[in-house]
């Protein structure tokens, strides 16, 4: 940090929506495979593969059932 150069890890897991009118606080469905992601440069960086791996997690969801 002391180069101004920034590093982080972000962690992504997505599960399906609740369903009718459950209340998403008491919903006891467990989330999916957890996925990190390493030494990020950037905060676009971030955002880009927040994105692009709930996107990945989701397609495989609906993929699946």
């Amino acid at each position: 940090m002391e180069e101004g150069s920034m590093r982080c890890d972000v962690n992504v897991s997505v599960r399906p929506a609740p369903e009718g009118d459950s209340d998403a606080a008491d919903d006891k469905r467990s989330y999916g495979q957890r996925v990190e992601m390493k030494n990020l440069n950037s905060i676009r960086h971030v955002v880009h593969a927040v994105e692009y791996e709930a996107a990945r997690q989701i397609e495989l969801l609906e993929q699946v059932g």
